[in-house]
């Protein structure tokens, strides 16, 4: 009896053990699974980023080429078969497989796709891709877009501010060309052909480098300095489309149109060498209902002021260097009839447009026909016609105000802006044009990555 009770108590411990050893090995096998499958999303998610650096590294690849070897280093001559180049007619390729490390090991493949070579504005589409039998051999693949416009242009946005940007009570930024008429109308902005590049940039880093509120609406992107943040209250929106535009920093932030690379600050202006010798129509002070007309030519002015009823008619094509303050205000305006163009360089300190302002609306005219320079001297400027103010104002070293519900039709650059009541910006896009050509560097305007979709790569 004893003997069979031993066996017994035997038996019951060897069945414990062996249950405990089960579940220990199930416990085990679990763990081990898990940790495999720790194993291959970690190994998945390093897959991810290395297809991303591939892609923007095959940008790169085609942005230095178009600067170093088209644009500048090769005045007109890149992107040849030599150097691994496919392709014509603006369009080229290039593929560098099994990519290594430097140890060695193959990382993956990028490609680079440019195009619009030649133009204001070419675009490179980098792809990168990592193979791994970590992740069932399957290929991971990401791709990016870049454009540029050259550095040489004086207003590739709509936009500029050396500072941080705020815009409020319902401002909108949209925009145009003047050079095309399914774009415009007589050269003049057409809100039934409005376009959505109406973008924006500014130099500043900190938070709230740009603010929207009260529905404040951006048809087009934001570019701020490394680091600078967007601040958006009330619903306002931003993007590039009238249907689908990010509401909230972090949508425009995913979708591309909020990006953080812009460093090239707006250069001084100088005054062109003519004019410093031009002649000197000394001192124009206009009032009541008096009138004026300047014919074409290069003249100095000691300053410029028209008030009241006053008018200052522009005959031909004419440029002034006022070493002095400017001021147009009541309801005096200065004049361009049709075939007219007016560029003015301002040496004083202080530019006031109000009153009529500058009016530049007749057919064919363009915004590129009324362009107003501050050199360093200029540290204020105002905005605040009582109709649309067509043409640019470039004062890189001014605080400019907008006001009045002035509204902009070319493009503004500033250190600072401020908008009171302003009704906004439509943007010239014929002015990124401007300038460059060969021998000119290009930067980054716009970055964005892509999807995957219907086998092909969209935004």
């Amino acid at each position: 009896m004893r003997t069979n009770g031993s066996n017994g108590c035997r038996g019951s411990v060897l069945l414990s053990a062996a249950v405990s050893a089960g579940v220990l090995a199930i416990l085990v096998a679990g763990f081990l699974a898990y940790l495999s499958s720790e194993f291959n999303l970690n190994n998945r998610a390093h897959g991810w980023n290395q297809a991303f650096h591939l892609a923007e590294s095959a940008a790169e690849i085609g942005v230095a080429e178009y600067n170093y070897q088209y644009s500048v280093g090769g005045s007109g001559v890149g992107f040849q078969s030599a150097n691994g180049w496919s392709g014509s007619s603006g369009t080229y390729t290039k593929t560098i497989s099994n990519l290594t490390d430097t140890a060695g090991n193959v990382v993956g493949t990028l490609k680079v796709t440019a195009s619009g070579i030649g133009t204001a504005n070419p675009q490179f589409r980098g792809e990168g891709t990592v193979t791994s039998s970590n992740f069932g051999g399957q290929n991971l693949s990401r791709a990016v877009s870049v454009t540029l416009a050259n550095s040489s242009s004086l207003f590739p946005y709509g936009l500029v501010s050396k500072t941080s940007i705020s815009l409020a009570n319902s401002f909108t930024i949209d925009s145009y060309d003047s050079s095309d008429p399914a774009k415009s109308t007589n050269g003049q902005y057409d809100s039934a052909k409005k376009q959505a590049n109406g973008n924006i940039a500014t130099l500043a880093t900190g938070s709230s480098a740009v603010s929207m509120a009260n529905s404040a609406d951006i048809y087009g992107t934001i570019a701020t300095g490394p680091g600078g943040s967007l601040t958006m209250v009330n619903s306002p929106k931003v993007g590039p489309s009238f249907s689908s535009q990010a509401t909230t920093p972090s949508q425009a932030e995913s979708d591309g149109w909020l990006t953080h690379a812009f460093t090239s600050p707006p250069p001084d202006m100088s005054v062109p060498t003519a004019l410093t010798t031009a002649s000197n129509l000394g001192t124009i002070s206009l009032t009541g209902v008096g009138t004026m007309t300047i014919s074409s030519g290069d003249y100095r002015i000691n300053s410029l002021s028209a008030a009241n009823s006053s008018v200052i008619t522009v005959s031909g094509n004419v440029r002034l260097y006022v070493l002095g303050n400017v001021s147009v205000q009541n309801s005096a305006m200065i004049n361009l009839p049709a075939g007219s163009s007016l560029t003015v360089y301002v040496g004083g300190s202080t530019v006031n447009i109000s009153g009529a302002g500058v009016v530049n609306t007749a057919a064919g005219s363009r915004s590129i026909n009324n362009q107003w320079f501050g050199l360093p001297t200029m540290n204020t400027g105002t905005i605040a016609n009582s109709g649309v103010f067509n043409g640019t104002f470039y004062a890189p070293s001014a605080k400019v105000t907008v006001a009045n519900s002035a509204v902009i039709s070319g493009s503004l650059v500033a250190s600072n802006t401020v908008f009171s009541n302003a009704g906004g910006i439509h943007f010239d896009e014929s002015l990124k044009g401007s300038g460059g050509g060969a021998g000119t560097t290009y930067n980054v305007v716009a970055w964005q990555e892509l999807r995957y979709v219907g086998s092909s790569w969209v935004p």
